[in-house]
């Protein structure tokens, strides 16, 4: 996350890091700023598998759901400033998207055998991701509740979030990667 915020931040305007990578005497359209930007990819899902991971094994859902929405709400200072200078910009940031999907995955469980119920407060949740367009959008908040959903199952699980996180090629690598080491833990 932190070479991706350097690369979003300080090097996006720096012409040397925007260069077209020359190997063998034949241009690419991949430069340092993409490649840093493509390692930052792999933040996102690695942050997003321990939300589910911290939802399964937390004691209080309400207290983990408040933590996330006040880290949300402090953040959300630094953010704004960051992007636009000012205590207002278009965009939430992505604690919001991770409280939306934490939402999800307690409303799956807690009306589990109501769907009416379930299909009423989804659809609150994505409305809420698009009032507040929250960093990554409905497909950040998908990507969250779709990595709850197929948590046994690790093949599925990679290649279905891989697709829904994916927009270009260089993004959908550095995504594919953070799949490494989540298919690597074995809840401990």
């Amino acid at each position: 996350m932190l070479i991706d915020h350097i690369a979003c931040f300080l090097l996006a305007s720096e012409p040397f890091f925007n260069q077209k990578l020359v190997i063998n005497s034949t241009s690419y359209d991949f430069s340092l700023y993409i490649f840093f930007r493509t390692i930052g990819r792999i933040a996102f899902p690695i942050f997003a598998f321990l939300l589910t991971e911290g939802f399964q094994y937390t004691h209080n859902r309400k207290k983990y759901a408040l933590n996330l929405l006040v880290f949300a709400l402090l953040s959300e200072i630094p953010w704004n400033l960051l992007h636009s200078g000012t205590l207002l910009y278009e965009k939430q940031n992505v604690f919001f998207t991770l409280f939306l999907g934490l939402l999800c995955m307690i409303i799956y469980e807690t009306y589990q055998q109501d769907f009416k119920k379930q299909l009423l407060c989804f659809s609150g949740i994505f409305w809420a991701g698009i009032l507040l367009n929250a960093d990554y959008g409905l497909k950040g908040i998908g990507f969250i509740f779709v990595l709850y959903l197929l948590r046994e199952k690790k093949i599925p699980q990679a290649f279905i979030s891989t697709c829904f996180l994916s927009n270009t090629i260089p993004y959908t690598i550095g995504v594919m990667c953070a799949f490494l080491p989540i298919n690597l833990y074995h809840h401990e």
